[in-house]
Parts: structure tokens; C-alpha cells; sequence
């Protein structure tokens, strides 16, 4: 009897996209800093181990307009390169246009990619242009949609109001959080994943979905 070993690998050079919005609702501050802050913290720190673990990695921009497109790098060394590309993102007041922004990116990958997706939402109305436009991405591509939990509104709910302005204020918090869940459950219908975490806890969280999807040959 003779004895086989067989040695599998881990597929290398991988796509990973990161679309980070830069409009009005990713400035407003979710665990006492920006959204945008949070979500180039969490983006690099998926980069950087994508980067040694020999993917290609990009990033791209956008609000009303795209605003930043790096095009695809490699290599540890290159994740230097990033951070200073990067560092031109900033705060803006416009709304966002998830058609434009999106599609503009679908037309600029070549292939197959894992798209991880920073945006946010007020209510089910103003997400319906986000979701048909992250339905057409996923079609072609694998999708990561980051949540941001928003403790504050948690807290909002959860606590025993006292005041007629704290039934106000839970109302309101309940019918926000219901309207996200109801956003995120379309987006899981769609075949995309989902990370939720609170702010401080971004990027490990994306870093492990990474992982995982990794580990299941779907990125």
C-alpha cells in the first residue's frame, strides 16, 4: 500500500475593493468618531492582511461623485502606498449617489472581486438606490456590506423612559433600528454578507468575515 499525502493551499491573489462613501451621513460620528474615520481604520486593517496574504487590493471613493480611485497594488510594501492615498478622503456634505458611485466602479473591475462596501442609511425609502445598485454588484461579484451598530440608538431604546420626551425618543430609536433590519435582511437575500459591530470592533470583525470566506473559497 502505498501512501498519498496531498497538500492544499490557500488560493493567492484574490481582489478585494473597498468602496468607501464619503457623503453627509457617513460624517456624522458613531462611537465618538466619524463613519468615514471608522470605516478607512477597519478597510486598512483588512488591506494590510490581504496584502501579506498576497491579494490585490484597490480602493475607491465616492459622495455625489467618485473622488478616489487607487487602483489595484500588491505586496506589503505597498500598503505605505495606501495609507497616503487614502489620507485624501475626506468629509462632505454632498449626498451620496450609490448609482453613479457604484457603477462607476463595476465598470473599472476587470474581474471577479470581493467588494467591500462602507455606506450608511437613513430609513428604507432613501436605501432603495443603494440596494439595487449593490443587487447589480452582486450579481458578478462577492459582496461585503459593513453595518455600523449604532449603540446609541440601542441605548435609546432600552432604556426605561421617565419623560414623555424619552417615550419620544425610544419610538423613534425602535423605528430606525426596525427599518435597518428590514435593509439588511433585503441585502442578505441578495446573497450579500453582512458585518455588524460596533465601532470599536470594525475591523477585527471584518478581518474575521474575511477569513471565513476565505476559508469557503467565496471570495
Amino acid at each position: 500500500m502505498n501512501l498519498l499525502a496531498k497538500e492544499v493551499r490557500a488560493e493567492r491573489n484574490h481582489q478585494i475593493a473597498f468602496a468607501i462613501d464619503t457623503g453627509r451621513l457617513m460624517c456624522e460620528p458613531v462611537g465618538g468618531a466619524p463613519r468615514v474615520d471608522r470605516a478607512l481604520n477597519a478597510a486598512l486593517m483588512l488591506a494590510y492582511v490581504g496584502l501579506k496574504l498576497g491579494d490585490r487590493v484597490s480602493f475607491f471613493g465616492f459622495d455625489a461623485h467618485p473622488n478616489l480611485s487607487t487602483g489595484f497594488v500588491a505586496g506589503p510594501r505597498a500598503f505605505t502606498q495606501l495609507k497616503a492615498l487614502t489620507a485624501s478622503l475626506d468629509y462632505s456634505t454632498n449626498e451620496t449617489n450609490h448609482t453613479l458611485g457604484l457603477s462607476t466602479l463595476a465598470e473599472r473591475l476587470r474581474r471577479r472581486s470581493m467588494i467591500v462596501v462602507f455606506t450608511d442609511f437613513a430609513d428604507t425609502v432613501s436605501a432603495e438606490l443603494m440596494i439595487e445598485n449593490v443587487a447589480r454588484l452582486a450579481r458578478r461579484h462577492m459582496i461585503v456590506f459593513v453595518a455600523f451598530h449604532d449603540e446609541e440608538l440601542e441605548s435609546l431604546r432600552a432604556t426605561l423612559p421617565q419623560t414623555p420626551e424619552d417615550v419620544s425618543r425610544a419610538v423613534i430609536a425602535h423605528q430606525l433600528l426596525r427599518e435597518r433590519s428590514l435593509v439588511l435582511a433585503r441585502l442578505r437575500r441578495l446573497g450579500v454578507s453582512i458585518v455588524d459591530a460596533p465601532a470599536d470592533r470594525l475591523g477585527p470583525e471584518l478581518v474575521r468575515a474575511y477569513d471565513e470566506l476565505r476559508r469557503r473559497e467565496r471570495v
